[in-house]
């Protein structure tokens, strides 16, 4: 196992973990847990909209710049690198539910995927964990800026929490659980929204996701980008694509 993911795994725990000193610490105010679901709603949109449909599935296309800031706001949300994220969800579409799937809870079980995503991405070997990222993501080994953001995933992280926490440690408390939350949000689809061994779209998650719980119906056309006139994701879609 490679050491950045099991520390990936432990920072994303931690970080559901923070909404414990961030509500007891003096001074907290009502903005804060509002910048909380701000943090969460930019994060978990950027990866839904940029890491998922936009470079992962290529289903639209838009600007390199807009391309870039979705990513790097979606890698904020402890994601792991887009590199290593494409690599293991299209491996995820070719073994949906089967032997071989990077994060199936008929294989790791439900709360695993949920809590301990990144483990149960990169529970292979490490030379599967390689092959995977050289079949899947070739295009993007070759980009500068995925280079530079795979291979300083977590001093990125590190850093942004470090520089937030010298401004005031409230800050960094509120970033942690608003990137933490967006790593569960997308554990919960890993997990429930494939129980039973299949995508199941769950209608009562899909505006708390930004349209990921519409899971069968991406599973069926991964190319799609729009999925439904409730997929918040696809407002921005319309927004950005070119």
């Amino acid at each position: 196992m490679n050491k950045e993911v099991l520390q990936l795994n432990i920072l994303q725990n931690a970080a559901l973990l923070s909404v414990i000193p961030l509500y007891f610490l003096p001074s907290v105010t009502a903005w804060h847990w509002i910048s909380v679901i701000l943090c969460y709603t930019i994060f978990y949109l950027s990866a839904t909209v940029g890491y998922h449909r936009l470079v992962t599935h290529r289903s639209f296309t838009t600007y390199k710049w807009v391309e870039y800031l979705l990513v790097f706001l979606g890698g904020l949300g402890l994601q792991s690198s887009m590199i290593a994220w494409k690599a293991m969800h299209l491996n995820h579409h070719r073994y949906t539910d089967k032997e071989g799937d990077s994060h199936s809870p008929v294989e790791h079980g439900i709360l695993n995927c949920m809590f301990n995503t990144a483990l149960v991405m990169n529970s292979c070997t490490p030379r599967e964990t390689q092959k995977r990222i050289i079949t899947h993501s070739k295009n993007e080994i070759r980009d500068r800026f995925y280079s530079w953001q795979h291979k300083n995933y977590m001093t990125i992280i590190v850093a942004v929490v470090i520089i937030l926490a010298l401004i005031d440690i409230k800050w960094a408390l509120v970033y942690l659980l608003g990137a933490g939350l967006s790593k569960l949000g997308m554990g919960v689809i890993a997990s429930i929204s494939h129980r039973g061994g299949k995508p199941r779209t769950d209608w009562w998650l899909v505006p708390f996701v930004f349209g990921e719980a519409l899971h069968e119906q991406h599973h069926r056309k991964p190319k799609e980008a729009i999925w439904s006139n409730f997929d918040l994701g696809s407002w921005l879609i319309r927004f950005i694509r070119t």
